[in-house]
């Protein structure tokens, strides 16, 4: 990677993971999704206004480890939020895991995010019962639909260069 700050790192990162989401502008998925909007930050901040479904993409925290020559190794984790609405009688948790998967497919199939400097996206934790989904269910407003959300959390292997 030619740019040599940790935030350059970071935008990369986070706009790989949300242009991977259903491979806008790279092709053909894995599997078709639909995203009503794409955002980085935390869910929270956009549920009142959002199209959905909504992806949210955020990175959760990172530890470089040792230098090798002129490059960094960083481990990074990156948490990929899915927030979907619909109407109460369906199948809610179900329509929530297909999505939350056929994403989770379309990030890995991604060949490391397309930067060959990211050395890899391992396979990630994924939480049904968040702390987030878990708010959405105490504030829910039932005249607008049912709200649910996953989390999966993304760690991510990469190099980037310290000169």
């Amino acid at each position: 990677m030619a740019d040599t700050t940790m935030l350059a790192f970071e935008n990369l990162i986070v706009d790989g993971f949300l242009d991977h989401i259903d491979w806008r502008d790279e092709g053909v998925p894995p599997h078709a999704v639909t995203v009503g909007e794409r955002r980085e930050g935390h869910p929270r901040h956009f549920v009142a206004t959002a199209t959905y479904p909504l992806v949210c993409v955020r990175v959760l925290g990172r530890m470089p480890m040792d230098d090798v020559g002129h490059q960094r190794r960083v481990v990074t984790s990156v948490r990929v939020a899915t927030v979907i609405q619909m109407d109460t009688g369906v199948e809610i948790d179900t329509v929530l895991r297909q999505e939350t998967g056929k994403i989770v497919e379309n990030i890995l199939e991604s060949d490391r995010l397309g930067m060959d400097w990211v050395t890899q996206v391992q396979w990630p934790k994924i939480d049904y019962e968040s702390d987030f989904e878990r708010w959405l269910r105490s504030n829910a407003d039932p005249s607008g639909g049912v709200l649910t959300a996953s989390e999966a959390d993304f760690p991510v292997d990469a190099y980037y260069v310290t000169d």
